[in-house]
């Protein structure tokens, strides 16, 4: 497991193993969670909020728009990893589908759970580029059976967890920041960036630098290049 808490709603991996993992794989995967959704058609919405200065509700139509035939809709995840290429085609593809795709989910209530998989399942070129996986575990909002939190969140072998509330879970970030991740209170991670570790123990500022271009992989990134290398293979 090699969750790096980045704020207190979500959890990121440390850049070394992660850097790591994605190395030993091609560079134009996409890890999006994906299925298809042959049952409903997003409802329409309204957020007056993107219109006025006002801290209104969302409003509901009061009917449902036909599904489309001109595109096959999917969703999934609101969380994804895409490679560059993708991402590009998104914002200029020569042709008119993840535009006329912006316009269709833009007054939808969750579009960040359809845009990208439903763009990604119509294209001839990115389909086959999807690994259906986006190596995050939600935190469980109560232990598991005969285990901890933390156990269940390490035990998942996820690189990313999330969310974590304000207050309460204060002491499995602080777990996670001195077990997983040796980062000291007020401090930044270590890494190969500074060559002064008993700077870095302290959480004082690095007035040594090291390689930044040194990815030193611990056992959380042959893990998660393990996992990794199942899912493509």
């Amino acid at each position: 497991m090699i969750l790096h808490v980045t704020d207190k709603t979500n959890g990121g991996v440390r850049c070394a193993d992660l850097l790591y993992a994605f190395s030993t794989v091609p560079r134009d995967l996409n890890f999006i969670d994906h299925r298809m959704d042959s049952e409903t058609a997003p409802m329409v919405v309204l957020d007056q909020n993107l219109l006025q200065n006002t801290n209104a509700e969302i409003s509901f139509s009061s009917g449902h728009r036909p599904k489309p035939d001109a595109f096959e809709l999917f969703k999934g995840s609101p969380w994804t990893i895409l490679s560059r290429a993708f991402v590009k085609h998104c914002v200029v593809a020569p042709d008119n589908l993840p535009r006329t795709l912006l316009m269709y989910f833009s007054n939808a209530l969750n579009p960040m759970e359809f845009y990208f998989q439903t763009v990604m399942a119509n294209s001839a070129h990115f389909k086959n580029s999807a690994v259906n996986h986006t190596f995050r575990i939600a935190v469980p909002d109560a232990a598991p059976p005969h285990r901890s939190r933390y156990d269940a969140v390490v035990s998942s072998g996820a690189a990313f967890a999330g969310r974590f509330g304000d207050d309460g879970d204060e002491a499995l970030l602080q777990r996670i920041d001195e077990e997983l991740l040796r980062r000291p209170l007020d401090g930044v991670t270590p890494g190969q960036w500074c060559a002064g570790s008993d700077e870095q123990a302290a959480g004082e500022e690095c007035s040594v630098g090291g390689d930044i271009d040194v990815v030193r992989q611990g056992e959380a990134g042959q893990r998660l290049a393990s996992l990794m290398a199942g899912l493509v293979g």
